[in-house]
């Protein structure tokens, strides 16, 4: 939606022709956000494997028994701008979830859920990736996360090597 002002500086009036842009908002997950979140997932999951050698069959967000119940007790945050772009999960200092739609990347969604995530988990927080994720492992150790395990799950059946990464705590020495 196009605006238009007059600014008037002394003698000098100035037409300001614009842009109104919409809030851009980190906001807390509603129910009614669900198919967006699962469209997300959907669209999101099969990309964190994309490096690994085994197939992995995809299985919708709704039909995981494991990944479902986690994400629905955890707290929810949306990238919201007009519409729901990323989300992410949280659970005490768990980082549980960050999807971001692939249209989306590369634009700061997953940086600022992120970072929002980070506030609401306080000090100490940890995640785990699939351990050939690069692209989320770069995201990560660029806010101080590290790998501090590797260990053997599954998706769906099949086999995946994971790593948990800590955010390290900066100590201040005086």
């Amino acid at each position: 939606m196009e605006w238009t002002s007059t600014l008037v500086v002394g003698p000098l009036r100035i037409l300001l022709i614009g842009v109104r842009f919409t809030s851009v908002a980190v906001r807390t997950f509603q129910p009614s956000d669900l198919a967006q979140v699962c469209a997300i997932y959907a669209a999101s999951k099969m990309d964190e494997l994309i490096n690994e050698t085994r197939q992995y069959q995809f299985l919708p967000l709704v039909d995981d028994q494991r990944r479902y119940p986690q994400l629905m007790e955890s707290d929810i945050f949306v990238y919201d701008d007009d519409e729901v772009k990323g989300y992410g999960a949280v659970c005490g200092s768990e980082i549980r979830a960050l999807y971001v739609s692939p249209e989306h990347r590369a634009q700061g969604v997953g940086r600022r859920l992120l970072e929002h995530m980070l506030v609401k988990s306080g000090e100490g927080a940890s995640l785990y990736i699939a351990k050939n994720n690069h692209a989320a492992r770069r995201l990560y150790q660029s806010y101080g996360f590290v790998i501090t395990s590797e260990f053997e799950t599954d998706y769906n059946g099949v086999a995946v090597t994971a790593c948990k990464m800590s955010q390290r705590i900066l100590e201040t020495l005086l």
